[in-house]
């Protein structure tokens, strides 16, 4: 069974690393004034308490540590995706950070040791504050964090045993017992810091799997659909030949039980066609065989092939239908033009109607083409159909969704509004639905 922690790989060791050496970095240069204003501030405080030579050295060291520290800090790269070596990094900051803590540390020696106590307890003020930044700043990186600190409360915790001018020994022990429990702190915050870095690589590699494993599944999910959409041809072919079969047969000279068996058969092949044009369509749509183009086309042509497919489907069903063309009437003349992709517009407007006639058991279907007052091309296909419910509207258009009152009149894999919602998408039109159950439907497609 695999370890649930399993052990850094060394790339992810790179990785801590380079994170490590960026935040240092940030630390290091906004903590630059500090670090050269502190020594100042104890040149004002102490100055006529300690021999100037000892403070006047203390403050030379001081100094140049300082700048040291400013001059690295200006070299570090912040940016981790360009640190080019970032354990190099970390032992250079380490290395001017142990300068600073070295620094204060020569302090106690140098300079605490003559300072009276009021003084000498600010100078510790001062320490137990550049400890606490330490672990919030240099924690991330344990070396560093140490190599300021170790060398500041050494001396520090030694003075109780120092003769005249030391703390009182139960001080010096809550000093003590205040650096252990900072190092304590310090060292879980190491560890809460990598291990977040060590999830969010973790993170980052599930992220990646997934987006492979989503690719795979686009990419095959793809190769399928287009081997559909190019062997359409190919696939309707048998198609079409039960259709002629079938419309060869005359029902008229068959005995009656075997006519009507026939006619149940043409029937389900009329489904079936009409199951497998969805399935084409929706091959293609996911192949993105569509390419929706922008053209003038004339709108007396765009009426006759909606008339030509709804009217015969109307008749055989009992149901009235009309097209109303107020663009043409509008103009006086046959000649109106539309610009747009009039394939796909036609397939969307026959889609709607061929619903609308389905899903009509009286009365009839209106195709109206009108002019937005915006200018743009409105139709609407309107039934006294069956109707939709209020909280079925928002669902119509998803793929395989069915409305229950429908399931009776018309058998289907609930296509063909999805494939109308996705081809209006296509020619970046806009696709509108009203509807009242059992008064019936308006669809409206702008465009």
């Amino acid at each position: 069974m695999p370890s649930p922690n399993p052990p850094p790989s060394p790339e992810d060791l790179r990785y801590i690393a380079r994170e490590k050496s960026s935040y240092l970095a940030s630390v290091v240069r906004s903590t630059m004034l500090a670090n050269l204003a502190a020594p100042l501030l104890a040149l004002l405080l102490f100055w006529g308490d300690v021999d100037p030579w000892r403070l006047g050295g203390w403050l030379s060291y001081m100094a140049l540590a300082s700048l040291f520290r400013a001059y690295v800090a200006m070299k570090l790269e912040p940016d981790p995706a360009r640190i080019a070596d970032p354990l190099a990094n970390l032992h250079l900051t380490t290395f001017c950070v142990g300068l600073i803590g070295f620094g204060w540390g020569l302090g106690w020696v140098l300079v605490a040791p003559e300072l009276d106590t009021v003084n000498r307890l600010i100078y510790l003020y001062v320490c137990t504050g550049a400890m606490f930044s330490s672990m919030f700043g240099y924690g991330v990186h344990r070396p560093t964090f140490l190599a300021m600190c170790v060398p500041i409360f050494v001396p520090a915790i030694a003075s109780a045993f120092w003769p005249d001018y030391g703390f009182p020994w139960p001080f010096s022990v809550g000093i003590a017992t205040l650096f252990i429990y900072v190092l304590a702190i310090s060292g879980k915050f190491s560890k809460t810091y990598q291990d977040s870095l060590r999830l969010r690589l973790r993170n980052e590699a599930l992220y990646q799997e997934l987006v492979a494993e989503r690719d795979a599944s686009v990419a095959a999910n793809l190769a399928k659909s287009r081997f559909i959409a190019s062997a359409s041809h190919d696939l309707r072919q048998p198609m079409h030949a039960v259709n002629f079969y079938l419309e060869s047969l005359d029902l008229s000279r068959l005995p009656a039980p075997v006519a009507q068996v026939i006619g149940k058969i043409r029937r389900s092949v009329t489904n079936l066609n009409q199951m497998f044009e969805s399935l084409l369509d929706v091959s293609k749509l996911d192949a993105f065989t569509y390419q929706a183009v922008r053209e003038p086309f004339p709108v007396a042509g765009l009426v006759r092939s909606l008339d030509e497919a709804g009217a015969p489907l109307a008749a055989s069903q009992g149901v009235g239908f009309a097209v109303h063309d107020t663009l043409q009437a509008g103009q006086g003349a046959s000649s109106g033009w539309l610009v747009g992709d009039e394939k796909l517009l036609r397939q969307i407007l026959q889609n709607l109607i061929t619903n609308a006639v389905y899903y009509t058991p009286a009365g009839r279907v209106d195709v109206r083409l009108l002019r937005s007052d915006e200018g743009m091309l409105v139709v609407e296909v309107q039934d006294t159909g069956c109707g939709i419910r209020r909280e079925d509207l928002g669902l119509i258009f998803t793929e395989f969704y069915r409305v229950s009152e429908t399931r009776s009149r018309h058998d289907g894999l609930g296509l063909g509004l999805s494939i109308v919602k996705r081809l209006c998408d296509l020619i970046e039109a806009r696709i509108e639905v009203e509807s009242e159950l059992g008064v019936g439907s308006t669809f409206r497609v702008r465009t």
